[in-house]
């Protein structure tokens, strides 16, 4: 027999088995509902068609079929097919939620919290959240690490946080594994321990988590956790700089700055600090700022380099505060200006650079006292404003 007679029988049979599928589905079958309803939203064994998906999903679902509940709301959640419609996704999200179907629950929270809809009660996301991590739910337990981290929904708690990433990265999900590995590095983690943070950032690296190979590189490049070795802080460096990770970017530029493992070239070095700085590293665009201030491998220019240290200094690095200090001080990029000297080496200063404490005394005794008052009042306010209103 033919390979096509075969095919067109079996094409048959198919067609014969969605028949009968349909019948009973007609008949109230809620099983036979659902399948129908995923083959014709798939197309398999019948033309594909999302109307009558809707259809059979929506009749199994008011029948009380947990899957086909899911099935519907992600339809109108995604909008699959169909159009987008938040209300009946939640309706039936919130329905197999209720009877305790995992990736419901996940969904509907995730639709809170992206602002999809509005929460009857502010608890229900976190306790939504909350029950699919609980039933093992990966992705869940990822989310509920990230809440204690940042102190969303709870108050921020690195040990809690550390117990959600820890289930999450036992199961083999990466992104656990690397912020595993970033809360074990945190000195203010109670239970801080740099070789478990070499561990866990090693696996995730290994399986090609850019982000850990990134911090992998810069473990190796200051021996922590592990022993210096700078061969492989710059492989781990260049394989996470290749695929565009800023962190790794700016430890290779850090490198062929230094001359530290390769040899010293400062038209590299500010071809990755740029890369870098173009991605919003804080520590990137002061390197940058500092490299066109100086002219090391890149045409001198104080203008730009004003520019690079302002965009550092505003994302709170002490060294660009300090340098933009200093700029405004003497007139390098900017005119010069002592009340927003001031000002900017009373933000360094609150940032832990012991350099700005004596700038700023030996600074104020050469301004009037009035004009020291507003450098304090500047400062104060882009403090105040968590640096939105800095000029």
């Amino acid at each position: 027999m033919g390979l096509s007679i075969v095919l067109a029988l079996s094409g048959v049979a198919q067609a014969a088995d969605f028949e009968v599928i349909l019948k009973n589905a007609q008949g109230g079958d809620t099983e036979a509902q659902y399948v129908a309803a995923t083959s014709y939203r798939s197309g398999k064994d019948v033309a594909q068609d999302n109307n009558e998906a809707v259809n059979w999903f929506l009749k199994s679902a008011e029948q009380g079929h947990t899957m086909s509940q899911f099935e519907l709301a992600k339809m109108y959640d995604k909008g699959l097919g169909i159009p987008e419609n938040n209300r009946l996704a939640e309706k039936f999200y919130a329905i197999a939620a209720e009877a305790g179907f995992v990736h419901a629950q996940y969904n509907l929270a995730l639709m809170y919290e992206q602002g999809k809809l509005v929460p009857s009660n502010e608890a229900d996301m976190v306790n939504l959240m909350l029950a699919a991590a609980e039933q093992g739910l990966v992705d869940a337990q990822v989310r509920v690490g990230e809440y204690f981290v940042v102190g969303v929904a709870f108050e921020q708690n690195l040990e809690e946080a550390a117990n959600w990433f820890l289930r999450a990265a036992e199961q083999g999900n990466l992104k656990a594994q690397f912020e595993l590995g970033s809360i074990y590095l945190d000195p203010s983690f109670s239970n801080q321990d740099l070789d478990k943070a070499y561990m866990w950032f090693s696996r995730a690296a290994k399986q090609g988590y850019v982000s850990a190979q990134a911090r992998l590189g810069e473990l190796y490049l200051n021996g922590i956790g592990t022993a210096k070795d700078g061969a492989k802080a710059l492989e781990w460096s260049e394989k996470a700089a290749s695929a565009g990770d800023r962190v790794g970017q700016r430890n290779l530029g850090i490198l062929y700055f230094n001359g530290r493992y390769v040899e010293r070239n400062y038209e590299v070095a500010v071809e990755w600090y740029l890369k870098s700085a173009a991605q919003g590293d804080a520590i990137a665009q002061k390197n940058v700022g500092s490299m066109y201030h100086l002219g090391q491998g890149i045409e001198q220019d104080d203008i730009k380099a004003f520019g690079w240290l302002k965009k550092s200094a505003i994302q709170q690095y002490g060294l660009a505060q300090l340098n933009i200090a200093y700029a405004y001080r003497y007139g390098q990029g900017t005119p010069k200006n002592k009340i927003k000297a001031y000002q900017w080496y009373s933000i360094a200063e609150s940032a832990g650079q012991s350099a700005a404490y004596f700038n700023l005394r030996k600074l104020a005794s050469d301004m009037p006292p009035v004009d020291v008052e507003k450098g304090k009042a500047l400062a104060k306010e882009c403090l105040a404003s968590a640096f939105q209103y800095c000029d």
